[in-house]
């Protein structure tokens, strides 16, 4: 006949206080990642605004992220500096060059 200590144990996983507390925990977390998320988007729009009246030409970079002509070229670029681990795909991409001409 087994011991029925685990219910009486304050760790105990399936316990109902537990579990109320593991729900509290994760309704706070939600609730400081919301506010988080507020206040981000809050101080970017702050930002943007600042930057529209202070009189920023168009072609500063104020949170725009311009999409890349040719991913091919920064392929090449980047594999340079980081030991030879795009090395196969350089050389693939380089053998592929000549053929698409």
């Amino acid at each position: 006949m087994p011991i029925k200590l685990l219910q009486h144990k304050s760790w105990h996983v399936y316990s109902r206080d537990n579990i109320e507390r593991v729900k509290q925990d994760e309704a706070k977390e939600e609730a400081r990642l919301k506010a988080q998320d507020v206040q981000a988007l809050q101080a970017q729009a702050d930002r943007r605004l600042a930057s529209l009246r202070t009189g920023a030409p168009e072609d500063s970079p104020v949170d725009v992220i311009l999409p890349q002509e040719n991913p091919h070229k920064t392929l090449s670029h980047h594999s340079r500096g980081l030991c030879g681990m795009f090395k196969k795909e350089k050389t693939r991409l380089k053998e592929l060059e000549p053929s698409k001409k």
